[in-house]
């Protein structure tokens, strides 16, 4: 073997190795997004600013520990599963899931225009923490997403069924966590 083989070799398992090892930080990363959400909302309930047995503490506390308690070895259909209370990754099931939690989004949106700023910009690290740990958990999803967050429509709607549900999901935590920081920025 020339000594350009074994550099070759060595290039590509020191290149495998230092992937691997991002990705687990890239999760780790992540779960710590999510506790530091938890922890958030516990001050938030603390300081008075929102209330513990209130729709949008429980909603989003629940979420959150739901996700952490699969961390930090959720996979990418754990962490979509956890987040909508859904068993199986089915795409429609999931669809149908994703509609339900826009809607339910939007219900909390109205409740957090009366609430402190912080109350909003929580929320949407909760939904930059989620869109984090799904694409920490799926080199192919990040990708699709980093591609096709700026192309038409069109071209998401010819992707295999899973590919898009899984864009949408993530596509749908930008959304809103867009929503909550604008509405903090607004009030």
């Amino acid at each position: 073997m020339s000594v350009l083989s074994v550099s070759i070799i060595v290039g590509v398992g020191f290149a495998l190795l230092f992937r691997a090892l991002k990705a687990k930080a890239q999760r780790k990363a992540a779960s710590y997004q999510l506790y530091a959400v938890r922890d958030e909302l516990i001050c938030l309930v603390a300081e008075g600013k929102l209330k513990e047995d209130g729709d949008v503490f429980r909603y989003y506390y629940k979420r959150v520990n739901n996700i952490l308690m699969l961390a930090p070895d959720v996979g990418l259909d754990n962490a979509i599963e956890a987040m909508f209370y859904i068993k199986t990754c089915r795409n429609k099931k999931l669809e149908r899931k994703l509609e339900a939690a826009n809607r339910e989004v939007e219900k909390i949106l109205q409740k957090v225009k009366n609430e402190d700023e912080s109350v909003s910009m929580v929320i949407a690290d909760f939904y930059a923490a989620m869109r984090s740990m799904i694409l920490a958990h799926s080199s192919f999803s990040r990708l699709i997403y980093i591609v096709l967050r700026y192309t038409p429509k069109l071209i998401v709607a010819r992707l295999p069924d899973k590919a898009r549900v899984r864009f949408k999901v993530v596509n749908f935590t930008s959304h809103e966590e867009e929503k909550f920081r604008q509405l903090a920025h607004s009030g």
